[in-house]
């Protein structure tokens, strides 16, 4: 059995239509691309965990767009 770890991204979105949509695209416009993302609804607040291929420019946009960024120490706190 192999193992990687990956750095990824996690963010708390509120639960509405079109809001993981509309995050996603302030990546794009940005020229992110997203390697993989899951999402899940959890005590009324969407979570997206993602990798992307620029940690840098995605900490900016994260930042700069006052995304709720959720530290790996918090996740479990969900």
């Amino acid at each position: 059995i192999s193992v990687a770890l990956s750095d990824v991204f996690a963010v708390e979105l509120d639960d509405e239509v079109g809001r993981a949509s509309d995050t996603l695209t302030l990546f794009s416009e940005e020229g992110i691309s997203i390697a993989y993302m899951y999402s899940f609804l959890l005590n009324g607040k969407g979570i997206l965990v993602f990798r992307t291929d620029n940690e840098e420019k995605t900490r900016r946009v994260i930042e700069e767009h006052q995304l709720k960024y959720i530290p790996e120490k918090d996740l479990s706190k969900y």
